[in-house]
């Protein structure tokens, strides 16, 4: 599963980082509704292929707290930093 994700990366890649720009336009409709899309996917996914804890909704939160403890979860971590810098911060 983590490679499948790795590998989607290149296309989400838009929407997470018009997710993290806080200067973002708002106007950019065809970004947001694809970002909106995107994270839909992302709280699916996470629920019914990782194990979220209570206040962890997206596969972001999971690795914020597994990325320290399973090599494969910091490889997608360091992939997903790849794209968008400081997006899951425990991974420096």
């Amino acid at each position: 599963m983590i490679d499948l994700l790795i590998k989607l990366l290149p296309y989400i890649a838009p929407a997470l980082r018009y997710a993290d720009n806080p200067n973002r336009s708002y106007w950019r409709l065809d970004l947001l509704v694809f970002t909106l899309i995107v994270w839909v996917l992302d709280m699916i996914i996470a629920h019914l292929f990782f194990s979220p804890q209570r206040n962890e909704w997206t596969i972001s939160h999971v690795l914020e707290r597994e990325a320290a403890v399973f090599p494969e979860a910091m490889r997608l971590a360091q992939a997903i930093n790849a794209i968008s810098p400081r997006h899951i911060k425990a991974v420096i």
